[in-house]
């Protein structure tokens, strides 16, 4: 049970007085609740709110009563690996750590999967640690490092080719070092990737909707709209292959009684950077749509204009992709994965190309860019953006290609 909620009025914004008052009554409250917190940690600030969780930067009180060497290293040879101005020993690493408080809304499955994966992650370079974990009752708390990072909105646009480089290399080898693992993280997005410009050295948080890639035993085909699943747990339902058309009821455009088949398949993540794999409802999904997450962010950095996607639901989403790459890709994609894309929006029936693109967004500053730099970028871009999963470059292809050369 969280801290009495303050009445706002309808459409006004909390002053940063108010806000700073509200989140320093919910620290309080938790402080309280949670009678085993004051004895390990002083939290000072909430940095992260989700649908899942909420994320506090706090004082490890007992910080040099516990042996570290378990987590450090990790730390410590990235940053040492990726740039020049780094921590040189322990005693250089924040005093602070990231609370991650887990609602009890949540599946208990769910928290001990992220648990399980990030205990498999240990030591892997460019992903942030776990620290520990521990229950009360049924509030439950994983602890990592804070990690002193640049806001992605305010900093991208700033960014040079230098540091352009050093991030795409640094987020492509977390997800090397994940996708050895056969782990899909579901969630790639700038604000899961702590970069340090100085550091260049950035970290892949929130593991809290990976998944190990099973092997492809779910087909893609549609099933009957009244079928009734078997298995009706809320952890598991977004990825067995039964759909509802409740949700859709009294919505515009929408047949009453459709006879039409249908399909679930999961469709975790953040708007803007879902795989079309995923907008397709493909039931199997693989690492693949990890690289695609980070090929948007790509695209992000070379056209200037964060977010780059910006749809409110699946069907915008795939009209979006559809203006970049024309009606006939998507529909080979769609048949691919058994799947029909129809539209009676006038749309591209051609391919943009990245190149023309970047021109028309970003012009100015591409043109203070080496010619091989940005043929390079281009073709990064292109392998980790293809429509088909199977086309698609792996995060180890990645690190060997051109444009992540920096060394």
């Amino acid at each position: 049970m969280g801290p009495p909620n303050q009445q706002q009025p309808a459409n006004k914004r909390p002053t940063k007085e108010e806000e700073e008052a509200r989140i320093a009554q919910e620290i309080d409250h938790l402080m309280k609740t949670v009678k085993c917190l004051p004895n390990y940690y002083k939290l000072v600030d909430k940095i992260g709110e989700g649908t899942f969780s909420t994320v506090y930067k706090a004082q490890d009180i007992r910080r040099d009563y516990y042996d570290n060497n378990e987590w450090e290293p990790q730390l410590l040879e990235t940053d040492t690996e990726q740039g020049e101005s780094t921590p040189s020993s322990p005693k250089d690493l924040s005093e602070f750590v990231a609370l991650k408080r887990v609602y009890d809304t949540s599946s208990p499955r769910r928290i001990a999967n992220e648990i399980k994966i990030l205990k498999k992650l240990k030591g892997s370079k460019c992903i942030s640690p776990l620290i520990t974990a521990f229950r009360q009752q049924d509030q439950v708390f994983v602890v990592m490092p804070y990690i002193q990072h640049d806001e992605f909105k305010p900093s991208f646009h700033k960014m040079e080719l230098i540091d352009i480089k050093y991030y795409m290399k640094s987020l492509f080898t977390a997800l090397q070092q994940l996708h050895r693992f056969k782990i899909l993280h579901r969630d790639v997005k700038p604000s899961n990737f702590l970069y340090n410009i100085r550091k260049r050295a950035g970290y892949l948080i929130d593991f809290g909707l990976a998944e190990v890639s099973r092997p492809t035993a779910l087909t893609n085909k549609a099933i009957p709209a009244n079928a009734t699943p078997t298995n009706t747990n809320s952890s598991t339902a977004s990825t067995t292959p039964y759909a509802s058309r409740n949700s859709y009821k009294g919505v515009k455009g929408v047949y009453r009684n459709d006879p039409r088949l249908t399909i679930r398949a999961n469709r975790a993540g953040t708007r803007g950077f879902r795989a079309p794999e995923i907008l397709l409802r493909v039931t199997h999904q693989t690492c693949a749509i990890d690289i695609w997450a980070a090929g948007v962010i790509l695209l992000c950095f070379l056209t200037n204009t964060y977010p780059f996607f910006l749809s409110n639901d699946e069907a915008d989403a795939l009209i979006e992709l559809s203006h970049v790459y024309g009606t006939d890709k998507m529909q080979e994609c769609a048949k691919a994965n058994n799947r029909h894309f129809e539209t009676n929006i006038n749309l591209p029936k051609t391919k943009l190309p990245w190149l023309h693109l970047i021109e028309v967004l970003n012009k100015e500053k591409m043109q203070t860019w080496p010619q091989k730099d940005l043929d390079d970028a281009v073709m990064l871009l292109r392998r980790t953006m293809e429509l088909d999963p199977n086309k698609r470059i792996t995060a180890e292809e990645a690190l060997k290609m051109g444009f992540l050369q920096v060394d």
